[in-house]
C-alpha cells in the first residue's frame, strides 16, 4: 500500500508541473493575439512548437530526470542535482558552440 500512496503522490506532483506550464501559456496567449499580427502569430506559434518537440531530444530530459530522481529516498538529492546541472551545463555549451 506504501508503494501505491507513493506513486499516487509523484504522479500529482508530475501533473501540477504538466498544468503549471500549460497554464502560464494559456494565460499568455490573449497577449499574443493582441500583440502580434497573424502572419507574427503563425510565425511564433510555429516556433514553439518546433522547440517544444526538440527541446526533449535536445536536453534528454535531464530536468525531468533530476525531478524524478531526487523525489528518491534511496538516491542522494544533492547528487543528483549536482549531475544533472554538470550535463546540463556541457549540453548548454555544445548547443552555443553550434550556434
Amino acid at each position: 500500500m506504501d508503494r501505491r500512496k507513493e506513486l499516487i503522490r509523484n504522479s500529482f506532483i508530475f501533473t501540477l508541473g504538466n498544468l503549471g506550464s500549460k497554464l502560464i501559456a494559456f494565460i499568455m496567449l490573449p497577449l499574443y493575439t493582441y500583440t502580434l499580427s497573424t502572419s507574427e502569430f503563425g510565425t511564433v506559434d510555429l516556433l514553439i512548437t518546433t522547440v517544444n518537440l526538440f527541446l526533449p531530444i535536445v536536453s534528454l530530459s535531464i530536468g525531468d530526470a533530476i525531478f524524478r530522481f531526487s523525489m528518491d529516498h534511496s538516491e542522494n538529492a544533492s547528487r543528483v542535482l549536482s549531475n544533472g546541472v554538470a550535463i546540463l551545463s556541457v549540453l548548454s555549451l555544445g548547443t552555443v558552440l553550434l550556434s
